[in-house]
């Protein structure tokens, strides 16, 4: 499989400051939804959210930070509600 490399590509999937794995991709083939809570711990995942939150309060935009995280807009929005709750 090595031995190709013109028909393959490694990518690191980061969230945020962490990384949580690598995975080999075929040229051609389409990336599959993957929820976080099946390949993040519950500690993982609480980080994540507070990160955004910290990155939201600091002025960063709910798109950007859909992009950084791979998430769609409607799911920081979400994120953010809900840590906005937790502060209350």
């Amino acid at each position: 499989m090595l031995n190709n490399l013109s028909s393959c590509n490694i990518l690191t999937e980061f969230y945020g400051s962490f990384c949580i794995k690598s995975i080999e991709i075929e040229e051609g083939k389409n990336l599959k939804y993957i929820n976080a809570n099946n390949v993040l711990s519950d500690d993982m995942i609480k980080d994540r959210n507070n990160e955004i939150f910290q990155k939201y309060n600091e002025g960063m935009t709910a798109r950007k930070l859909s992009l950084m995280y791979y998430l769609s807009e409607q799911s920081i929005r979400r994120i953010i509600s809900e840590q906005n709750r937790l502060c209350l």
